[in-house]
């Protein structure tokens, strides 16, 4: 482990005034016991949860079983309907940020959304994912080390649910913002602890996914965070995702009978169906609020030129 249990600094803020939450949260996915010592904090100042002690690329290689990605495969038409929205998610990608633009995806799994990006028209797309048995495709730019990628080449670094899973967060982040060109941007999606839904599920909430999200951020955590790791201001964008509903409701059923399913019940696929009323109304009041604070939110950070060089790998200070 990197640090003691007695030394509480917040990844997103900082902050030294964090407090424990929950001793010893339940592994409701993986049942996985290798996470023993680790205890879930959040932090006053920016309302973030996090991992105590901060856990090491070494700690996280237990916690992850090895069918971690294999374990909740889904039935045809949700795989089909799954893609359809990723394809229709790539699309807006290059349709937002443009066709002559060069993406990454930032760890990208199988390479699938790469994939995607160029069926959309992307000039450039590549990948990386630091677990190659997860990557790789011979059709594909994969890369498996962040120094393969030449500082400054990259116009838009796509994060999709991954920041919230990184042992070494400043670094990796200050790394991203180095690979970024002047003008670039990353677009980072992850799930929101200051959402009503974490307060009205607790320790049972989906996107809470002990042990394997060592942060869980809020806006303001990305805020404070921003210029440490070289961004400006980030934009906030609010997502609708019905899983979360049927998470939590998957893991409020495996509690209350002490059922200890691996990955997915057989009835996962009904409750995501039926979370959609959930979802909807969940939609509606934040739109009529205009509140950023949904289960997950996507933001755009800009790198700052100056910090961006500094922080670059092999750079000094002039």
């Amino acid at each position: 482990m990197s640090e003691s249990p007695s030394v509480v600094i917040c990844p997103a803020c900082e902050s030294a005034s964090g407090s424990l939450l929950y001793p010893s949260p339940t592994d409701f996915e993986g049942y996985a016991t290798e996470y023993e010592g680790f205890s879930l904090w959040t932090c006053p100042e920016c309302a973030s949860l996090y991992l105590n002690p901060t856990p090491t690329a070494t700690d996280t290689v237990h916690f992850y079983p090895a069918d971690y990605m294999a374990k909740s495969k889904q039935p045809g038409i949700f795989r089909r309907l799954t893609g359809a929205w990723d394809a229709r998610s790539a699309a807006g990608f290059v349709k937002r940020y443009g066709k002559d633009k060069t993406y990454l995806d930032f760890g990208c799994g199988d390479g699938s959304f790469v994939g995607l990006l160029r069926d959309a028209g992307a000039a450039e797309a590549s990948g990386y994912d630091p677990m190659p048995k997860l990557a790789g495709s011979s059709h594909l730019r994969i890369y498996d080390q962040l120094d393969q990628i030449p500082v400054g080449s990259i116009d838009i670094v796509v994060m999709n649910n991954v920041v919230e899973h990184l042992t070494e967060l400043d670094d990796t982040m200050r790394r991203i913002a180095a690979l970024l060109t002047p003008d670039g941007t990353l677009v980072l999606s992850t799930p929101n602890a200051a959402d009503f839904t974490f307060r009205l599920f607790g320790s049972l909430w989906g996107l809470l996914h002990f042990p394997y999200h060592t942060v869980v951020f809020t806006p303001r955590g990305i805020e404070l965070a921003a210029a440490r790791w070289g961004f400006d201001a980030p934009t906030f964008v609010p997502n609708a995702d019905p899983s979360v509903w049927a998470f939590s409701f998957e893991h409020v059923i495996k509690k209350r009978f002490g059922l200890r399913t691996r990955g997915h019940l057989r009835i996962y696929w009904v409750l995501l169906i039926a979370s959609f009323p959930f979802w909807a109304v969940d939609v509606i009041v934040h739109r009529v609020r205009r509140d950023v604070n949904r289960a997950t939110f996507t933001c755009e950070l800009t790198a700052i030129g100056p910090q961006r060089s500094a922080s670059a790998p092999g750079s000094s200070a002039e």
